[in-house]
């Protein structure tokens, strides 16, 4: 497993703009699995989008990525985390900025 502490920015949908914050919160606190918030960053004022009310939500996250074999330095898992995003985070994905790679190495 590689193990990606990465900040992403994208666009969340909500249901209403009455405690949106708290909307966006318990989305993220929720979430499980290969896809983990470690810090809530930023949650912009709702604004309205083609879908509805939307907010722009910056948030640190740390990722679990499968091993793949055509990634033959950890550098090279930097392009598996965009498309790993945009597949499983709810909302529009817009920027990722990677901080650090490392190996999950059961022992």
């Amino acid at each position: 497993m590689i193990q990606v502490d990465t900040i992403a920015d994208f666009y969340f949908d909500l249901n209403t703009s009455d405690h949106y914050e708290d909307e966006v919160k318990n989305y993220l606190t929720n979430l499980q699995g290969k896809m983990t918030a470690k810090e809530i960053i930023r949650v912009a004022e709702p604004f309205k989008s083609n879908v509805g009310l939307t907010s722009r939500v910056t948030v640190r996250l740390i990722l679990k990525l499968e091993e793949s074999r055509e990634c033959r330095h950890i550098d090279d898992y930097a392009g598996k985390v965009f498309p790993f995003l945009k597949k499983h985070l709810k909302g529009e994905l817009i920027t990722t900025r990677n901080t650090t790679f490392k190996y999950i190495r059961a022992s």
